[in-house]
């Protein structure tokens, strides 16, 4: 359905007008979470409607272009996040949205010039069309980064924000859509592709900024694969104010980091079967059958002893009752050691 036929179609005019001058919008921020600290490092600025009938930001943006001034709303939004870094909390950065087709108009630039140095500032590339000419986007980018900015490609695995925008535009910060993260503690292809786009990152010196995050399931499996920052309903909800690590996430994390001292294969299983098809561990009888609960560091020493040609097979994990839990494969193993020997647990 068209947004000019829906039954706000009528008032679109009269609601961006009183947008645009500022009226019934406001500035909420979402934290971003470093999971290995269990921290707030960063805040991302969402442009909201409390002072209007519609609410739905996403339904704002369409009218906005639909009209002729998405351009304009995008632009506000980016004065008042810039406007807030006054009070942004010490220690932490700003994310702002825009998008890359908007980048180039007067009144985008106007907003990002006006704030002159943009140190400390994420310029969050929102994707909703495909981008025609990276050239004119790239002169575009190389005016942030000059100024300050860091850019970050959102929307990651989804839409048009595919490996050859990434390849393009080269951001500092992958943001990982939530169709990646939804469920990734029961799927291996979703575990698999974001261990991908972490490899993909570590070879560009980028973070990896995993969105979407709404179970202490998904939590840690994202801090167990290395993924750096998160946010989520989990973390924490977007909020007019400068909000902390939500109660839940923060106790999640903090038992998660108090388990690393004495770490056993639990930490690391994953449940899926060795061999596709198979739920238990009778298609893979040659492989190390060690019980979940064991230590790392003494799986990893009976694991290492096994034969040449077998060494670096995955662990078979079973319970106390020999039922298969999971599989856990050496180079989780190897790295679990060699972080416990870096932070000295």
């Amino acid at each position: 359905m068209s947004v000019l036929a829906p039954r706000y179609a009528t008032d679109w005019v009269r609601m961006l007008a009183r947008a645009l001058r500022g009226e019934g919008v406001a500035i909420h921020f979402q934290p971003i979470v470093d999971l290995e600290r269990g921290q707030v490092v960063g805040h991302e600025a969402l442009l909201r409607f409390p002072g209007h009938a519609v609410n739905s930001p996403a339904e704002w943006v369409d009218a906005a272009h639909a009209h002729g001034c998405g351009a304009e709303l995008e632009a506000l939004a980016i004065r008042l996040a810039l406007d807030a870094r006054r009070e942004l909390p010490a220690g932490t950065f700003l994310s702002v949205n825009v998008a890359p087709a908007v980048l180039p108009h007067p009144a985008v630039r106007d907003a990002f010039a006006d704030a002159a140095a943009l140190d400390g500032v994420v310029v969050e590339l929102t994707e909703h069309s495909r981008v025609e000419h990276y050239g004119v986007l790239a002169a575009e980018l190389e005016r942030l980064r000059s100024a300050g900015g860091v850019i970050a490609v959102d929307d990651t695995g989804a839409g048009y924000a595919g490996l050859h925008h990434l390849i393009s535009v080269r951001p500092e910060i992958i943001k990982l859509d939530r169709t990646l993260v939804a469920g990734i503690d029961r799927d291996r292809p979703r575990r698999a592709l974001v261990e991908m786009f972490g490899a993909f990152a570590n070879r560009f010196d980028a973070w990896v900024l995993a969105e979407g995050v709404e179970t202490t399931g998904e939590l840690g499996t994202l801090r167990q694969i290395g993924v750096p920052l998160a946010q989520g309903y989990l973390l924490g909800r977007p909020t007019p104010g400068w909000s902390d690590v939500s109660a839940e996430a923060r106790d999640h994390l903090r038992t998660l980091q108090r388990a690393r001292t004495g770490d056993t294969l639990r930490l690391l299983v994953e449940p899926e079967p060795p061999v596709p098809g198979t739920s238990d561990a009778t298609a893979a009888d040659h492989l190390l059958r060690i019980d979940v609960d064991t230590p790392v560091a003494e799986a990893a020493h009976r694991a290492l002893n096994r034969a040449a040609a077998q060494r670096w097979d995955p662990v078979l994990c079973l319970d106390g009752q020999g039922r298969f839990v999971g599989v856990v494969r050496m180079e989780r193993l190897v790295e679990q050691l060699a972080v416990a020997a870096t932070t000295g647990s």
